[in-house]
């Protein structure tokens, strides 16, 4: 059985796209929850309206998975 070995924190905005392609932010968190702290901090810092977040989890078999967020699914 596969165990994650860590956690990322991703911020997708329109204004991240560089030569027509969009680079999102990542960072290191340690647990998916962070990661949803991290959407709600940014959401409130930044003052976005149109952006989508996510917690991109990578496992020891070097697989991952994306939970994906977006504005209207983050409780403030």
């Amino acid at each position: 059985m596969t165990q994650p070995i860590g956690y990322h924190f991703t911020m997708l905005t329109a204004t991240m796209a560089v030569n027509g392609v969009l680079k999102p932010n990542i960072i290191r968190v340690e647990s998916p929850e962070q990661a949803l702290e991290a959407a709600k901090r940014s959401a409130l810092d930044e003052d976005i309206s149109e952006c989508s977040f996510g917690c991109l989890t990578v496992f020891d078999d070097g697989s991952v998975s994306h939970d994906e967020y977006t504005m209207s699914e983050l409780e403030f």
